[in-house]
């Protein structure tokens, strides 16, 4: 057999495997091109969704008046869910349910809002408001922390 007919023979498989790896290469080029772009978007509405979220989670838990924007929390946690992702979400429900065991145990400890400003500055709240106000820091610390790690790319 002629070699210019043998060389040519074992030139066609290494090109075509180099021709693939070319064309899979362009492709996950491509793909990360685009995808870098639509990403930083994401990450950017989550962050101001999980922003939102955090400022009216603190303002409700402030432990220097009557926790009243329970409304304001919900919409932004509807927000979080949106964004998710579901571990983050989850998180943020379990906030929103902590802050309403709270205003539930408020309200069954204060009947007027005369009477807890009254008694938050005379005495001590109750245990059950006390506990439910610790948990309800904690729920917003631990949702803190998580958004933090999601958008630094840290964690699972």
């Amino acid at each position: 057999m002629d070699p210019a007919v043998v060389a040519a023979l074992i030139a066609v498989p290494t090109a075509v495997v180099a021709a693939t790896a070319a064309y899979a290469a362009g492709r996950a080029q491509a793909h990360g091109a685009h995808r870098g772009p639509v990403d930083a978007v994401r990450r950017e509405a989550q962050r101001e969704a999980y922003l939102a979220f955090v400022t009216a989670a603190r303002s409700f838990s402030r432990d220097d008046r009557i926790p009243d924007d329970l409304e304001a929390l919900r919409e932004t946690c509807a927000a979080v869910e949106l964004e998710g992702p579901k571990r983050i979400a989850d998180l943020a429900r379990h906030v929103v349910s902590c802050a309403e065991s709270h205003l539930e145990f408020v309200r069954l400890a204060y009947s007027t809002r005369a009477i807890l400003i009254r008694q938050l500055r005379n005495a001590a709240p109750s245990p059950e408001v006390l506990a439910t106000y610790l948990s309800l820091v904690e729920a917003v610390q631990g949702f803190t922390d998580a958004a933090r790690d999601h958008l630094n790319g840290e964690g699972a």
